[in-house]
């Protein structure tokens, strides 16, 4: 009969001694005869982690890696606003705030440290506490009434499993930076130890710890989470029917409520902090939610948990089941056949363990897509721990007798024993050999190297600097305080402008050097760009403004970027110009000269490994868009050949930036013929549009283009944007390469007259517009630059005869027929408004601003129920639009319809601007609705 298994319970409970009197010195004696705990359950341990501790702390970053950079960033304060995860993380750093900025770095490097030794040392402790009773063989080998491995060498199974986890790059890299995901791990290891710890005594206060700490994870780790099922099934499976007592079920529940309570911890502090971030239950949920959203994120890698399962969760559940000989079968060749069946099973579980150790294509590291997934990698060491001493004990000759009527185990295979154990010691100097380097590479001295670059061309005296990101914010502040300027300089996150409570943030801790001069409803709440964009041009007036690396936005309408080194330095445009003046030949030679002595540095992030450490990557692709955008600084100065070297070294460093690698190959056709012939660059553009979707984050990430089809490209899509003048920058970049293209020329003209427009140069911009509809009557750029120019100077009637000609140019023009809606919506003229939109929705019938502007028209025609149909279609679109918030109460209103009225409008109040006179008349409304009126 075959083997079969039989699941068992893992509890095994130790003696309990109750004798009292003469006795209790006996019994003590006893029970310290019987204790299971030895050297390799008590002690070895503490030294496995006392030898991880010195490893990590001489292996220490010694400043930042890019994965810390989050946790660093929010203890240092370098990004304000609430905090939304990781309360306990919160309070635990809470005290290196107190600590200097330099030092804050690699403090928090220290504490992750610690943490990393203490998760090894509960590892170690979980190893040796595994019971060798799983099955048969093992049972007959080892004897012992508590089914420790306790044949030599014992220490070896926990030594192997901390040394898989602890040199494990990922582990590592961790382990020496702080990230917070150490606390995480620790979190999961202890409450995996109070499980085991469960088994041997049976004491409910384990279980009692395990759900408070398990509580405490939760709030701090959306991933214990999803691991909760796992944990439940497993405790469940310990315990049996005892799990079910209902005493037990009501303080486990009281006492996870208890670490569940961590929850309320950030909502106290953000409401203490920031009063205007709403109110204690709106953090709360901010919080419950934030976890919520990602642990959705997630969702997509679901596939990549169940892969990870079978390297980890797998193997415990087969470790985890008591094996059995049949009782039918008493043939010796038939229990052997199974006994070696479940060993095969054992060797490939452990070979599946160590693999994910070496970053096999189903390691965590490889499936994980950027995210940590320590865990699993803790499992697979519990697991490959559990299996090294699985057969290290069959395969030794040391206590070891046969099983009822079976064979020994062959002699010749004794030994294996010993091959066992240097398996495990050579798997544990590969890791060592193999990830030390990846470590030395990411110790933070290659991040150094470059910040001390990057604040290299700031200036001496107090200045501004502005960066997109707060990682590149985070290297200037700590290499500034490394040169005792810390506090030299201002340091703005630009994406965070918009914002009142980051203005009230820098003015806080800058002072008088950030003036808070913003209206005081805007700084409550989200700032206009036309806002923001003036507080950062009257600042570059009177100082200095840096950006820290190539940008385009709403910033550059009113200031150009003179670049200096691998910084950009802002300045107000000249006001007889609407282009940005060429760099002098001195501002080129000193460029020139920072990059010549950085190239060394910068080369130097190159590695020649198949594995690249987190931060490389990152310090990659800083440098291979700063000399990206040094190339085409270059060659628009015409120093076509020398800016063939750049381009080519951006592309050696980063083969993935595809700015540096279009403007390579741009170059060589440049280098050959300076004025392009014979090239369709509208089709071109169109192309690499449906090729290359995100265009916003390519510019971000790799620095600009200066190569036709996209310069053609990013010049559509700032003037679709209204960014007038980076527009006409482009356009006259793209004509000087392509004079005689005649659609690149109107495009430029066009440019030009919108953004003398845009400067309040009306009377030019309407003449320049004239003189060029003249000369290019029916094209629609010229002719929409037109209509633009009348509505926004509320000329309807001019503005209507333009949009006239434009239809009659192109009847199924949808942008002509929009605004004739619109001109004809101003005048009056509302069944001509139904009439041309109509027309837009056969052609668009879904289109939110056709349906949106016809139910305005219908509701000035007192329609009241074609109104409301086209308001709800867009509702369901734009479900937050004031416009059509407004629009639904204006019907209910006028239906009499009190109760949707006052939700409509009360709606239409948290989103519309507060700063119109309609706003206020809908707030008195309101008032009078819920008075009664």
């Amino acid at each position: 009969m075959p083997q079969r298994f039989v699941r068992g319970p893992i509890r095994l409970v130790l003696p309990k001694h109750r004798n009292s009197g003469s006795t209790q010195s006996a019994t003590y004696m006893e029970q310290k005869e019987k204790s299971p705990f030895g050297f390799v359950q008590t002690q070895l341990p503490w030294v496995i982690g006392a030898c991880a501790l010195v490893l990590y702390f001489v292996t220490v970053n010694r400043w930042a890696r890019w994965e810390s950079l989050p946790t660093l960033i929010r203890v240092t304060g370098i990004e304000p606003g609430p905090v939304v995860s990781a309360p306990l993380l919160f309070l635990l750093t809470y005290p290196i705030r107190w600590l200097p900025v330099g030092v804050q770095p690699v403090a928090l490097n220290l504490l992750s440290a610690v943490l990393a030794a203490l998760t090894l040392v509960l590892l170690a402790r979980s190893v040796a506490v595994l019971p060798y009773n799983r099955t048969a063989d093992t049972r007959h080998l080892e004897r012992n009434e508590y089914s420790f491995l306790t044949h030599p060498p014992a220490w070896l199974p926990p030594v192997f499993a901390v040394l898989l986890c602890g040199l494990q790059i990922t582990f590592w890299e961790h382990a020496t930076a702080g990230t917070g995901e150490m606390l995480d791990l620790l979190l999961f290891a202890y409450v995996t130890r109070c499980l085991l710890e469960y088994r041997l005594d049976g004491e409910d206060r384990w279980l009692y710890k395990f759900a408070f700490v398990y509580g405490l994870a939760v709030t701090n780790n959306y991933g214990m989470v999803a691991f909760f099922p796992c944990f439940l099934i497993a405790l469940i499976w310990i315990m049996e029917a005892d799990f079910f007592r209902l005493p037990f079920l009501a303080k486990m529940v009281g006492f996870g409520f208890c670490g569940l309570l961590l929850y309320l911890v950030l909502p106290i502090v953000n409401v203490i902090g920031s009063p205007e971030t709403g109110g204690f239950l709106a953090q709360l949920r901010t919080v419950v939610g934030n976890q919520k959203g990602m642990l959705l994120a997630f969702r997509p890698y679901t596939y990549v948990l169940l892969l990870l399962s079978f390297t980890s969760l797998l193997p415990l559940v087969i470790i985890g089941i008591r094996w059995s000989t049949g009782q039918g079968d008493h043939s010796a060749a038939g229990a052997a056949t199974a006994t070696w069946i479940l060993r095969i099973v054992y060797a490939f579980l452990f070979v599946a363990c160590v693999s994910i150790f070496f970053d096999t294509k189903w390691s965590p590291r490889v499936l994980g897509a950027g995210y940590a997934l320590l865990p699993f990698y803790y499992l697979a060491a519990l697991c490959a721990g559990y299996f090294s001493g699985y057969f290290l004990l069959i395969l030794s000759t040391g206590g070891a007798r046969p099983l009822p009527r079976q064979e020994p185990v062959p002699k010749t295979i004794r030994p294996g024993g010993v091959i066992v154990a240097i398996a495990c010691a050579v798997c544990a100097i590969v890791l060592a050999q193999r990830n030390l380097p990846l470590i030395s590479l990411g110790n933070g001295k290659a991040l150094g190297r470059f910040a001390d670059l990057l604040i290299q061309t700031l200036p001496e005296t107090p200045a501004y600097v502005i960066a997109d990101s707060p990682g590149e914010l985070m290297l200037a502040q700590g290499r500034l305080h490394k040169k005792g300027a810390v506090n030299r300089h201002v340091l703005i996150n630009s994406s965070l402008l918009n914002y009142g409570a980051y203005h009230r943030h820098l003015s806080k801790r800058y002072g008088q050097r950030w003036p808070l001069n913003l209206d005081p409803e805007e700084a409550k709440g989200i700032l206009r760009p036309m806002a923001v964009n003036a507080v950062l041009t009257a600042l570059a007036r009177s100082n200095e403004v840096y950006y820290l690396h190539p940008s385009f936005g709403y910033f550059f309408e009113n200031l150009q970027a003179r670049p200096k080194g691998m910084t950009y330095l802002l300045k107000p445009y000249p006001n007889d110009s609407l282009l940005p003046p060429p760099l002098t030949q001195s501002e080129l030679e000193e460029n020139r000269k920072f990059w010549e002595s950085a190239e060394p540095v910068v080369r130097g992030v190159q590695v020649q490994r198949s594995q690249v450490p987190a931060d490389r990557e990152w310090l990659r692709q800083l440098c291979s868009r700063a000399l990206n955008a040094w190339g085409v600084t270059l060659q628009q100065h015409g120093q076509t050949k020398e800016a063939e070297k750049w381009f080519k070294l951006a592309v050696d460093i980063n083969p993935k930036n595809i700015p540096a690698a279009a403007n390579l190959a741009f170059n060589a056709r440049l280098q050959a013929e300076s004025v392009l012939k014979d090239f369709d660059v509208v089709k071109a553009a169109e192309q690499i549009g449906k090729e290359n979707q995100n265009l916003e984050s390519i510019l971000l990430g790799f620095g600009p283009f200066d190569e036709p089809a996209w310069l053609y490209r990013i010049a559509m899509n700032f003037m679709q944007a209204s960014l007038f003048r980076q527009s006409l920058i482009t356009f006259d970049r793209l004509h000087k390469l392509m004079p005689n293209n005649t659609t690149v020329d109107i495009w430029r003209m066009t440019t030009e007259l919108m953004t003398r427009f845009g400067m309040g140069d009306v009377a030019n911009a309407e003449k320049q517009a004239l003189a060029l509809h003249t000369k290019y009557p029916k094209e629609d750029s010229v002719l929409e630059a037109l209509t633009q120019m009348y509505l926004m100077t509320a000329r309807f009637s001019n503005a209507l005869q333009i949009v006239e000609e434009q239809i009659a140019l192109d009847a199924s023009n949808r942008r002509a027929l929009l605004n004739k809606a619109a001109v004809c919506i101003h005048l009056k003229q509302y069944t001509n408004a139904v009439a041309a939109l109509d027309k837009l929705l056969s052609l668009e019938p879904e289109s939110a601003p056709a349906l949106l502007n016809r139910a305005i028209a219908y509701l000035q025609m007192g329609n009241l129920d074609r109104a409301k149909q086209d308001y709800e279609a867009v509702y369901k679109v734009l479900p937050t639009s004031y416009p059509v918030l407004f629009g639904l109460g204006e019907v209910a209103y006028r239906r009499n319809d009190k109760p949707n009225a006052l939700k409509y409008y009360e709606e239409y109040l948290k989103h519309a601007p507060k700063d119109t006179e309609e706003y206020k008349q809908i707030s008195d409304r309101v008032n009078d609705l819920r008075a009664g009126k």
